[in-house]
């Protein structure tokens, strides 16, 4: 007998549910041991505990929260994702150099994507302009030395 009233109200609303969650996050929990984990890892960190680990990022954060951020990048499907890779202690010199690169890499792409509306707003320097710009410090200071002199 398929269920009725408000269990298939609760019922269809669980399926739309977990349905959203593997359709945003691309991990599908299909199973009460799946649900009961992911419960227990957003039980963990609150999202107001997540941004201060975000917002006051140090090693001392990282360090208390990473077995509960580890976890919780595996349950939205970020397990094998650089920053998931910084939360695992490196077993070996290699595995420390990759994570160090995969480091760099999302810190790069960050910045990079931070300022591209700057950096796509400008215009290259003509040579005829540096040469004139180049001439005013010479004409200021003396010589491009002096100049760099006075600056430092």
């Amino acid at each position: 007998m398929p269920p009725e009233g408000d269990f298939a109200a609760l019922m269809t609303q669980m399926e739309n549910a977990l349905a959203a969650y593997k359709t945003h996050y691309g991990v599908e929990i299909s199973s009460p041991d799946d649900l009961t984990k992911a419960s227990e890892c957003y039980v963990l960190l609150s999202v107001e505990q997540i941004k201060a680990v975000i917002a006051n990022f140090s090693s001392d954060l990282l360090l208390q929260y990473s077995s509960a951020l580890s976890d919780i990048l595996g349950l939205i499907g970020l397990a094998d994702s650089p920053i998931a890779g910084l939360l695992q202690i490196p077993q070996n010199t290699r595995e420390f150099l990759d994570n160090l690169r995969s480091a760099l890499s999302v810190e790069f792409e960050y910045r990079k994507n931070a300022v591209r509306e700057i950096y796509d707003g400008l215009q290259a320097i003509s040579r005829e302009d540096y040469d004139a710009f180049e001439e005013n410090i010479i004409n200021e200071y003396g010589s491009l030395q002096q100049y760099w002199d006075a600056i430092k």
